[in-house]
């Protein structure tokens, strides 16, 4: 057999796990930025109704609370799709094995990582508020457990493969792999 005819393949071509890695940058950064445009829209068809809501309920301070959000809504949207583009163009620069991407990514890791937990914490918070609506025994009050369960689960899970990631990103395997454009 001669050897010579065997192709190795180029050190050009990014390696999967690298191209995972930034696509998955880039995509996270294209929901964030969908759920900031979303936040701002709803603060725009929220924010006229908040009085008026609040003054047919009442002294109710459950609606009063739970209505409260939508003051930092605008706050929330800026954030997030402030957010959203750091991991779109980080998540590009990461694409190219540029020296500060995988830096930036690692803080980025963090953000994420802090911002999951709490929304996490406020879908928990938001979903007991919805108990003290349905009257107890009901069949919304079911679904209102199915919501604050699917929430917490996905709440956990996105912040476990967050932790899981940050955990593998700072490897010093990891590290060496993206400054020689290898395949870990």
């Amino acid at each position: 057999m001669d050897l010579s005819q065997l192709k190795i393949p180029s050190q050009k071509s990014q390696p999967s796990i690298m191209r995972s890695v930034s696509w998955m940058w880039i995509l996270t950064g294209v929901i964030l930025l969908i759920v900031g445009l979303w936040s701002g829209v709803l603060y725009f068809v929220l924010s006229p109704y908040k009085q008026i809501i609040l003054q047919n309920s009442g002294d109710n301070e459950v609606y009063s609370r739970l209505l409260m959000f939508i003051d930092y809504l605008p706050l929330a949207a800026v954030f997030i799709a402030v957010l959203a583009s750091a991991n779109i163009y980080s998540g590009i620069a990461f694409r190219q094995f540029k020296e500060w991407a995988l830096k930036a990514v690692q803080v980025l890791s963090y953000i994420m990582l802090f911002v999951s937990a709490l929304f996490t914490i406020f879908w928990v918070r938001v979903w007991m508020f919805a108990f003290e609506f349905a009257p107890s025994g009901s069949e919304s009050h079911l679904w209102q457990y199915v919501g604050l369960f699917t929430g917490l689960a996905a709440g956990i899970f996105y912040v476990g493969v967050l932790v899981y990631f940050v955990r593998s990103i700072r490897m010093k395997a990891f590290r060496e792999a993206y400054h020689n454009k290898t395949i870990i």
